[in-house]
Order: C-alpha cells, then structure tokens, then sequence
C-alpha cells in the first residue's frame, strides 16, 4: 500500500469511528516560542508545533518581531517554513542592541479534505538584547630618523558612554594586556554613546637599549577594561643620514639631459627612491619648494653606488638648476650639497629635431565611468609621430609624474599621427577628479601638450547599450544598436558612430546616423562608404544625463558577416535542421539560432536554440515545437566576448505533409505518438529521439525504414530508443557542472523527459510562471501529475534550488513508493520531517547515504546526485545515450556513468 493509499485507508477509518458515535479528539495545542541566548544583535528561539497531521498539513510557521507591541501583527513576518511538528530552534540576527523586542509565532496550515489554509497564532513574548560593549583600535608606528614612537587611537562607545581611554605598553611581549603596565594619554572625556571618538595620539621616546614594544589601546567601561589588537613596533633607530652626490651632466636630446648619480651611503635605512629634481628658478631646489619639479626617477632598495638618470619634458632657451636627491623608507628626502646648471638651445649639438605641438585637450561626454577625450597634433615637427594619445590619472603630484608609465598614470592610443584624434576613455571611477594630458612620441622622444582636468558624475545616469550585428556589402555596414534601459531619463537619440580615423570614436568628433526609437534593438545600414576601407563603428544613446556607448568594432567595407546563416532542411512537420558558421570572432562562449514567425529579424530576446560545435567554426541545431504550415525566419549567430553578432535572416516554412504517415509503438504495441511526412516513394526515413526538451542533439540508437509507396501508413517499433533517452540538458562550453545545486525547474523537465509520455501536461497558473516562460510545460506537466506542488503565496519558485529531503517526497509521489518499516538507516534522518520518504526511497533502491552514515538531508541535491538518483529509479540500461565531451567530468568521477547516461553533450 502506497503512503496516499494508507492515509486514505486512516482517514475512512476515523469517518467509521464517527459514525459508531465513538469520538476521538486530537488535542492540539497553539504554536509556542521562547526567546532565550541574546546578544546585541539578535536572539534564538525555541518555536514549538503541534498540529493533528491527519487533518492539516504544515505549510510554514512564521515569528512576528517588532520594536512596538500594538504593531507586532501589521510587521513582515520572519519566515523559515519547516513542515512538520516538532520542536526548531532559529536564530533572528540583525537587530538593535539594548533594545526591547516583542515577538509572536503563528502556524500557516492546510486542510487536507478541502485545501484551506488557516492561520493560528500562538503566544506573544518580549525580550530585550543585550547592550552593545565599546571597543577601541589602535595603531603605531616608529620614526627610525628621530627615534620616536607614535600611538594612535579611536574608541567606539558602544550603548553607553565611556569615561576613560588611553594606552598601556610594555617592551615584553605580556599575555594579556592590563592596567599594570605601562600606562599613558590617559584621558577622562567622554565618548557619548554610539559615537566614535576622533584619533587620539600619543608621541613618546623609547627607553635606550630597547628593540621592540607592545602597545594596546584602551577603554574604561563600568569598572572594566576593555584593550585593542596587539601592536608590535621594532625600534631601530638610524645612526647617520645617505649620502648622494650629482656626478655629471651630458646632452640626450634638444629636450632631455642625461645625469649620473652617486650614492655613498644609505645612512642605515633601506633606499625607496632616488633620482634628479630640477627647476627652472631655485638653485638648491627640493620637493618642499613648489619651483622644484621631478623629471626622472630611478627607484633602489638599500643599495649604493652610480645611477643614470635622464631627464625628460626640457624647454629650449631655458636655465635649468639640478640636484640628486634620494629617499628612505622612513620617508624623508636627502638632496646633494652640489647642484648643476644648464641651458638648452635650439643649435646644441646642431640638433634639428622638435618635439610635435599640440592644441589644447578636449573633454567631453562625462559619464560616471567614462568620458571622451580629443588632441590635435597641430605640427610634427619634422619627424613622424610614431606614437599618439592621452596620459590620465586621478592624482596629480607635477606636471613630471603625468607621464607615460608615470606612477598610477593610465595612457589611450589613438590612431593617426597628425591633426585630430579621438578616444572614448572607459573605466573610470564615479564622484573622482581626473587629469589628463596630450602625449606624443617621434623619433625624439615622448612630448606632452597642457594638463586639464574633469570630474566624473556621482553615479551611472547615461542609458545602456550594446552594439550588436555587424555586416557588410560592397558599399555599406549594417549595424544591429540595442538600448536595454535608459537609466532613469528619457532617450533623446540613439544610432550609430563610424569612423576611418579613431579606433574608439566618440560622437563630438565621428559621423553618426541616428536610428529612429528609443528602447530595444534596431538596426542601421550605413551607406556610400569606401568598398576595402576598415571602419570602426559603435552604438550610442542619449538622454538629458549624457552619451552612452557600446563597444567598438572594425569591419571592412566588402567583407563578408562575421557570422553566416545556412539552409534550413525539414526535419519533421514540426521542427527543421539548420547550420551555421562565424569567422573572425574569438572567445566566443555561445553559437546558435534565433527564430520568429512574427519578424524578420530576430534576436536573443526571440526564441532561440543553442547548438554545439566543434573545434571549428560550423555548428548546426534542431529547431522544433514550430506550427506545421507556419513561415519563420532564423538566422546563425554567435557570442564573443559579451557581444551578439547575427548572420542573414534566411526564410523558411514549416511543411505540411501528407505523404507517409508513422505511428511509433513500445514493444507492447503500445502506440506513443505518430507523424506525416512529405516523403517519397524509395525515400529513407530515420526514426530518433531529440535531447529533451528542446531537441538541440539527436541520440542514439535510431531505426530505419524504406517508404515503399505513396500515402503508406509505417509502424516503427521505438521501444529501445525511448528506454534510453537523455533526460538531462548539459550546459554551455561542454560542461555538464555535476557538483551545481540542482533546481525545482530542472528536476521538472527532467521529470517530463523520462514520465512525460503516461501522461499529457496541463495548464498551472503560478504567479512566477507566466505563459512564456521558457519550461512552463514542465512545470505544468508535474503539477498536473501530482509529482510536485506550488507554494501558499501561489508561486512554484522555478529558479530555487532542491534539497535531498524534497527530492526523496518527489520520488515517493512520481513511482508511488511503498511505507517502509523500521527506521532509516541514516544517523542525522531520525525525526526529521522527510524520514519517511527517505527510508521508502532508500528501500526502493534509489537513494544511498554518505560514508560517513550520513543522509543530509538538508542538503541541496547537485546534478551529478540527481542524475544517479533518476538512473536507478527508472533502472537504465548503464551506457552513454551519445557522443559525450564533458570538459569537467572525468572517467574517474563517482558518478562518470550516470552522467553519461543521462545527458548529451551539445554545448548548449
């Protein structure tokens, strides 16, 4: 007798009972709660239920909290949805400290002889957490150049004031820290409760002959002391200052010096820096003086000896005064006591060369993360420029440091090397001052235009938008735009930018055409372009808080797509076969087709098949579920690094037949679905089963058959391909992700592939599964079936991920498994509200424990264990469905032949 037979058999049992005028009365009891082991920041509960289980059914309790006891019922409820009586404990964090709480539990159940849901609510209660403590943080270091120790500390006050902080510090390393040692910035001002107070320090000189000391803040807080993390600090005083000297000055070029540098000694401290600072007005110049300026930097770690240096960014006709410097890891800077001085001329060493001159940079369209940027190199001086672009960065120390492959300086190429150039700068930071800078470089050398600045919006209010299809004819491209959101402001325009001249146009300094709409996708064809020429082309949209863009493509007048649409071939009434290819695209993660029957052309927000391909560039795919007689269009497409580009639409039109009709039958003679195809006499058809549900793979083995004669009725015997169909989809880049947390959704469809031909789905109406989600037939399927049900706030919850326990009631209703006697067979089952289901799984043979005795049954069940669990349920015969190519599943994997038998890889 199956678990619903022998409920039924209990029930009209108790209805004899009734009418023998013998009353039993199931004394049940309100949930209850108790709020115990607080803290100051939430609280565990012991929730108590205790319902007759054969009139309702559990659906979830809920604990009501709030700060206000009039209030207590109109809060959110805090729901945790355990299912069976018993006793739980759950702990609520997240809240006030020293504060009083007031809490209720109520029990949402079901009838079972009708299906209504009742509400019962148990006790109220009050409880109050605890008071947060203060706590203190403290750093410290050492100055190894004057010999002193600096403390510094915050308090945070926690629910009460506090009255006393400081420091303690001792030279041993103490166990514990306390108020015998070292006390000192004793302080009695109060830090008012939540508050933190502002670092307070302490400078102090430590006792001679000392190495190391151990110092800890402190708070004072209702007569206890409360200490921060330990700060070591190792005491190393230094005994003698580097020495550097600036050996000789050389010409490089007409604006760059060569120098070579000395140091003799490090002066006891590790060198982090050292190089040559020149000015134009101070002859002793230094990094305090605001004349002095870095023009070249050689960086060294304790080491001594003769550097080169060249200076870089030198204007002719100017005196120049320049020093050696160097820096320690203490952070002060030692200059030379000698210094030189030079001038540049425009004939030094009869030199020509100058470096290209620029007009000013320009700025435009700021976002919160990018901004477009335009130089002009108005003269090249003489000598080609090899070399474009802007130097950027959010820090500006000297016009010298803004440099390329200065410290924190971030450069973009521009193409071209005379007259205008453009760039879309990406990446940048929202609410933060940037400066930027012209660069270029000849055969002289690198030169810089004038420094400006611009500050980025505080957030992201420019619309998004992708650049799509890209494709070509001997005079035009035709560009696919998509605005997915505008962000909050209406869209203004949209279109596309091209350009012959900028990698990275921007829409100041770029031709454009402007798409009609607003959101969604459109394409435009760009007309009259130069058949051979390479164009860079990108989407754009604009609202009143600026200019958004896609990424930036090259294509080149003439050229093929980069992806190309085939034939589509009918397959059956119902579904075709059709191929495609892409070139030209790398770290593509997806290829496939989209259709539709109500534009010509599709996108990825259409319907779509995913296909596999090889480690070539053809792939192909089944496209079924079409309307017989209906017209589509399809075209191939292909993903490559975030973006989606389409071939040609091709059009096609389901077939209507009449020529040879097949019915299948099991080997039972069971007849399990039948089609008519237009075939010919002599023709060859192949019977098969397509990869659930979506048909993107065939499976093997097939059967054929001759059509001896037009109009001939064929029976074909499918018994052996059916008993061996895959009922698991593998996912994308031949990965199947066994130790993925398996979902509601995908054990529905899993469900429909292997029972879904007993019996015909129906219609559910889950609020969070509407007409065109994409596996509502499967949900529809097992909640018509009884194999598994929604949720009290009518929602099946599709993306949610399954436990072990859940899955063993699924199995228990799908195979109507039997009661199994005793106790299960697992140490952590016993009283768990699943027990039962779990033993009558475990005796049917479809599910084991862990090694350790274990069953976990709150554990989320992964596709590697639902695919062993579906093989020995349905006892598959134990041997791959097909061509399998899973990258992330080993011959050595626990599961390898369940896997291989459950699903095909398709790459989809």
């Amino acid at each position: 007798m199956s678990m619903s037979q022998r409920l039924g058999a209990i029930f009209a049992l108790a209805l004899i009972v009734s009418f023998a005028a013998v009353t039993t009365v199931f004394a049940e009891s309100p949930p209850s709660a108790t709020a115990d082991s607080m803290t100051s920041s939430g609280a565990r509960f012991s929730i108590k239920l205790d319902v007759d289980t054969n009139l309702y059914s559990i659906a979830s309790y809920n604990i009501y909290l709030s700060e206000s006891e009039s209030s207590l019922f109109t809060a959110s409820p805090r729901i945790f949805g355990k299912n069976a009586n018993g006793t739980y404990s759950e702990t609520i964090n997240g809240l006030k400290s020293d504060t009083t709480y007031y809490y209720a539990v109520s029990v949402s159940k079901t009838k079972k002889s009708d299906g209504f849901t009742l509400h019962e609510q148990g006790n109220a209660g009050s409880f109050r957490t605890l008071a947060e403590p203060p706590s203190a943080s403290a750093s410290a270091s050492y100055n190894s150049l004057t010999n002193v120790i600096t403390f510094k500390g915050t308090v945070k006050a926690g629910s009460n004031d506090v009255k006393e902080k400081g420091f303690v510090y001792s030279y041993a390393d103490a166990a514990n820290p306390s108020q015998n040692m070292n006390v000192i910035s004793k302080s009695d001002a109060v830090v008012a409760k939540g508050s933190v107070s502002p670092e307070f320090t302490h400078i102090f000189q430590p006792d001679a002959g000392k190495t190391e000391c151990y110092v800890y803040a402190y708070v004072k807080y209702e007569e206890n002391y409360i200490y921060s993390a330990k700060q070591r600090v190792t005491i190393t005083p230094i005994t003698s200052t580097p020495s550097v000297a600036l050996i000789s000055e050389s010409y490089a070029s007409l604006t760059s010096r060569n120098f070579v540098i000395s140091v003799t000694s490090d002066g006891g401290a590790a060198l982090s820096d050292r190089g040559v600072i020149i000015s134009r007005t101070t002859v002793s110049p230094t990094f305090a003086s605001s004349s002095g300026y870095v023009t070249s930097r050689s960086a060294g770690s304790g080491s001594t000896g003769q550097t080169s240096v060249t200076a870089t960014g030198l204007s002719a006709g100017v005196t120049y005064y320049a020093k050696a410097y160097v820096k320690n890891n203490a952070g002060n800077y030692y200059y030379s006591s000698n210094y030189i001085t030079f001038k540049i001329t425009d004939n030094n060493e009869n030199v020509t060369e100058k470096a290209p001159s620029f007009s000013a940079v320009y700025i435009s369209d700021v976002t919160a993360k990018t901004a477009g940027v335009t130089i002009n190199v108005s003269s090249r001086s003489g000598s080609s420029v090899t070399e474009r672009g802007a130097v950027y960065s959010s820090s500006k120390n000297s016009s010298s440091s803004l440099v390329v492959g200065g410290s924190g300086c971030e450069k973009i190429v521009m193409l071209g090397d005379y007259g205008k150039g453009s760039a879309l700068i990406e990446g940048l930071s929202a609410s933060n001052t940037y400066y930027i800078r012209p660069y270029s470089k000849n055969s002289y050398g690198y030169s810089y235009g004038e420094i400006e600045r611009f500050q980025t919006e505080s957030r992201d209010y420019a619309p998004y938008v992708k650049t799509g299809l890209i494709s070509s004819s001997t005079s035009s491209i035709t560009v696919e735009i998509d605005v997915t959101s505008d962000n909050g402001g209406e869209i203004i325009e949209r279109g596309v930018i091209y350009s012959a001249r900028d990698n990275s146009p921007i829409l100041n300094d770029s031709s454009k055409k402007r798409a009609s709409g607003s959101l969604g996708s459109a394409q435009v064809t760009i007309t009259g372009l130069s058949s051979g020429e390479t164009y860079y082309v990108r989407a754009y949209a604009s609202n009143a808080y600026g200019v958004a863009y896609g990424k930036a493509h090259s294509v080149t007048v003439g050229s093929s797509g980069y992806v190309t649409t085939g034939s589509a071939s009918p397959v059956s009434d119902t579904s075709v076969k059709i191929s495609g290819s892409h070139k030209s695209l790398s770290n593509v993660t997806e290829v496939g087709f989209v259709y539709s029957a109500s534009t010509s052309s599709p996108t990825v927000s259409n319907d779509k098949a995913v296909a596999g391909y090889d480690s070539g560039l053809s792939f192909s795919a089944i496209i079924d579920r079409l309307t017989s007689g209906e017209t589509y269009y399809a075209r191939a497409y292909a993903r490559a690094s975030g973006d989606y580009y389409y071939g040609d639409a091709v059009e096609f039109t389901v077939r209507a037949s009449d020529i040879a009709h097949i019915r299948f039958q099991t080997s039972d003679g069971v007849i399990v679905g039948s089609q008519s195809l237009n075939a010919q006499p002599g023709d060859i058809i192949t019977a098969y089963a397509l990869r659930p549900p979506s048909g993107y793979a065939l499976t093997s083995p097939n059967v054929q058959v001759r059509v001896a004669s037009e109009g001939e009725t064929i029976i074909i015997d499918v018994s052996e391909i059916l008993s061996n169909q895959p009922y698991m989809e593998s996912q994308r880049n031949y990965r199947f992700e066994p130790e993925r947390n398996i979902t509601r959704v995908e054990i529905a469809k899993m469900l429909l592939a292997l029972r879904g031909g007993a019996q015909s789905a129906g219609s559910s109406s889950y609020a969070d599964v509407p007409d065109g989600y994409r596996d509502k037939a499967a949900v529809d399927y097992v909640t018509e079936a009884g194999f598994m049900t929604g949720y009290p706030d009518g929602s099946f919850k599709p993306e949610n991920v399954i436990t072990r326990a859940e899955v063993a009631v699924v199995c228990a209703e799908v195979y109507q498994l039997q009661e199994a006697a005793g106790k299960a067979p697992f140490k952590d089952c016993a009283g768990h509200w699943g027990e039962e289901y779990v033993k009558s799984a475990y005796s049917a043979g479809m599910i084991h424990g862990f090694p350790d005795g274990s069953f976990r049954p709150d554990k989320n069940m992964t596709r590697a264990e639902a695919a062993t669990l579906f093989a020995l349920a349905e006892k598959r015969d134990l041997k791959p469905v097909g061509e399998t190519k899973f990258t992330d599943v080993a011959s050595t994997h626990w599961a390898y032949k369940y896997i291989m038998n459950a699903a095909i890889s398709s790459n989809g």
